[in-house]
């Protein structure tokens, strides 16, 4: 019986050294509005440790912040309201037993709204927390090195999507994950999506369906939570190109609720298709509801109520932005800046100092005239 008893605490000593801790804790993280003024909304600093680092994400009507001494292994998180205010956090530690005692672990931005746990060392990502607050281990579940994509489905679970280096059709998984983080079921891309030449090339979750573009077939594949396939959308009429190199992206524009996906087709330019529940057709630029509504690039603002479809490149020595950025459901602009913008000439400051920046609608275009160069890309 001692035997027995010794086995089984030994065993929950293994798992707890395996598997990340979590933990509430109490914090002096915070958002400081400035008193100075900003002409294009507010600016807020971020009260956080001098060591430490920040990444932001955000979904239609909330902010999600990631905060790491990268000299450590713990990760704290906070979620805040669109009045800034802080309304709860979490913390977790990854123990050493995770890769190599030396290796260095970070923050990184993953999916549409997710935060991933990066290996620096083996650049791999070895973890995924997602707006909810569930961490999907990676590592613990040998996943790290094939991982290609996530999202968060509707009913709070996650969706990842593996390939080897070759992307053969054996290899193209998606895995389904629980609320309470683990795997729940594995299943062939092909199967799922009843076609053997289909890729998952680009991913997102709209409502309660998610939509897989493949450029292989160069179709848009409508699935429920369920990875039970809806319809089939096929955009081969409107491409020219025999073989895509774009994977194309899917965009979410939360004041239209709308799903939008672009591909870009060298010599040609970037198609825009509106996506729907039922239909997916090119998007309508001349549409005056559209207008002054934008989807974000990496660096850029896409203008969906244009017809000359406008885009607008930030002007980073301008802004100082920093790892986040995203637009809420009233249409007001939020990311990070590494300078304080309410100065005339921003000085670089010591530490990681941060700043969240919010522009506000109205002020939007006026922002971008000043903090950004215009291309026409008709």
């Amino acid at each position: 019986m001692r035997k027995l008893v010794i086995m089984i605490i030994g065993v929950i000593f293994l798992l707890l050294g395996c598997s990340p801790e979590h933990k509430e804790k109490s914090s002096s993280f915070s958002l400081i509005k400035e008193n100075s003024d900003f002409a294009y909304g507010e600016i807020y600093k971020v009260n956080k440790k001098d060591s430490e680092n920040v990444i932001m994400r955000m979904s239609e009507d909330g902010l999600l912040f990631g905060v790491q001494d990268r000299a450590s292994r713990d990760f704290n998180f906070y979620w805040a309201g669109l009045d800034q205010k802080i309304e709860k956090n979490e913390a977790m530690t990854i123990t050493r037993k995770v890769g190599s005692e030396d290796d260095e672990l970070y923050l990184g931005v993953e999916g549409a709204q997710e935060l991933g746990v990066r290996n620096d060392e083996k650049g791999e990502t070895i973890g995924i927390f997602n707006f909810s607050g569930t961490y999907f281990d990676l590592y613990k579940n040998d996943l790290g090195k094939n991982y290609r994509d996530t999202v968060e489905l509707d009913n709070k679970k996650q969706l990842t999507y593996y390939r080897d280096a070759n992307n053969t059709t054996e290899s193209r998984v998606l895995i389904t994950w629980g609320e309470d983080g683990e795997i729940e079921s594995k299943s062939l891309i092909s199967e799922v999506l009843n076609d053997p030449q289909a890729s998952c090339d680009s991913m997102e979750v709209f409502g309660k369906n998610t939509y897989i573009f493949s450029k292989e077939t160069k179709k848009i594949y409508q699935l429920t939570n369920e990875l039970k396939l809806v319809k089939t959308y096929d955009l081969g009429s409107y491409l020219t190109s025999e073989k895509l190199e774009s994977d194309g992206g899917f965009f979410y524009q939360p004041e239209l609720k709308k799903g939008i996906f672009s591909i870009y087709e060298e010599n040609i330019g970037t198609h825009y298709f509106d996506v729907k529940t039922d239909s997916v057709s090119p998007w309508d630029f001349s549409n005056p509801t559209y207008k002054d509504k934008y989807i974000l690039g990496s660096s850029t603002f896409i203008d969906l109520g244009n017809s000359q479809q406008n885009i607008y490149y930030l002007d980073s020595e301008k802004t100082f932005d920093a790892s986040g950025r995203g637009l809420s459901e009233n249409g007001d602009y939020y990311f990070l800046s590494s300078r304080n913008l309410t100065q005339k000439n921003p000085k670089e400051e010591a530490g990681n100092t941060t700043y969240l920046v919010k522009v506000k609608k109205n002020k939007l275009n006026d922002f971008l005239k000043e903090y950004s160069n215009k291309f026409n890309s008709q």
